[in-house]
Formats: C-alpha cells, structure tokens, sequence
C-alpha cells in the first residue's frame, strides 16, 4: 500500500475512534432525553386526566380542609445521569462559570419525573393527597478501574393522607 493511504487510513481510523463516541453521545444522547421528556408529559397529562386533579398539595390548597382517616410515608426515586457529551460540555462550562444548562435539563427532567412517581406511588397505595411535599438530590459518584461516572439521585418523599 502507498504510504499516504496508510496515513489517510489511520487519520480516519483514529478520528473515528476518537470522536465517534462523543458525536454518537450527543446525536442518541439528545434524541433518547427527548423522547423521555415525551413520555413524563404524556404520563403528566394521562394521570391529571384520568383523576381530574393533582394529589400532591401544600396543607393550605386543601381547601376545605378535611378531616383525615390515615396518614402515612410515601416515597419516590429516580437517578439520573448526563451523557458523555453533557458531561463534556458541562465540564467546560464550570472552567469558565456560569449556568450549566446541561445539567438543567438532566435535573428537571429527575424531579418532574420523581413527582410524577410520587404521584403514582400514592395512588397506589390508596392515599387521596400527599402533603409536604420535599425534594432531596444527592449526587452518586462511582469508580470503575480508575473511570468516574457520575450520577444524580432525586428523592421526592411527603406524607400520604385517606380522608374520612
């Protein structure tokens, strides 16, 4: 073979294996986080039609408030994590500062999608409303022969109630 072929070849060879998965990051990466979002609307919607309200409230949007039967702990989880492309560009970001809206759109994603498991959980478990309603992110690091990935766990948690 010509040793310029060999060159072109391994330039694009290299490029393909340098590159490749970041661009496969962003194009799979971008459209997968699309249809999720999709999906948590369609459930959004489906639950507030199907039960004509939301069950997760503040103790003053009980109005009138009601005498209740039963209450109980309910609880939500999700973990989320960004792609290799968001963590990249996110990683830029924090070298010069300011909003990381990678990131952003990762996190509302995890609490939208914790409520609406929440909202579902109390259903589930016979409870009419769910009141103080509190949000905990954690974020979960791991280490894999010297790799680190990262992760974020949101905890959606408030306290289920059956009125009389």
């Amino acid at each position: 073979m010509d040793d310029d072929l060999i060159g072109v070849i391994w330039i694009i060879v290299s490029l393909t294996f340098s590159i490749g998965p970041i661009l496969f990051s962003w194009l799979y990466g971008n459209y997968y986080q699309k249809e999720k979002v999709n999906q948590l609307v369609m459930r959004e919607s489906a639950f507030l039609t199907q039960h004509g309200r939301d069950n997760i409230h503040s103790i003053s949007n009980l109005i009138p408030p009601k005498p209740i039967a039963n209450c109980g702990l309910v609880m939500a989880n999700i973990s989320v994590g960004t792609s290799w492309w968001q963590t990249m560009i996110g990683g830029l970001h924090a070298i010069f500062g300011g909003n990381i809206t990678m990131f952003d759109r990762v996190l509302n994603y995890g609490r939208r999608e914790a409520l609406q498991r929440l909202r579902e959980q109390a259903l589930q478990q016979g409870w009419d409303n769910v009141i103080n309603v509190r949000l905990e992110t954690a974020r979960i690091v791991s280490s894999n022969n010297g790799q680190k990935g990262s992760a974020y766990e949101i905890l959606a948690y408030g306290t289920g109630i059956k009125h009389q």
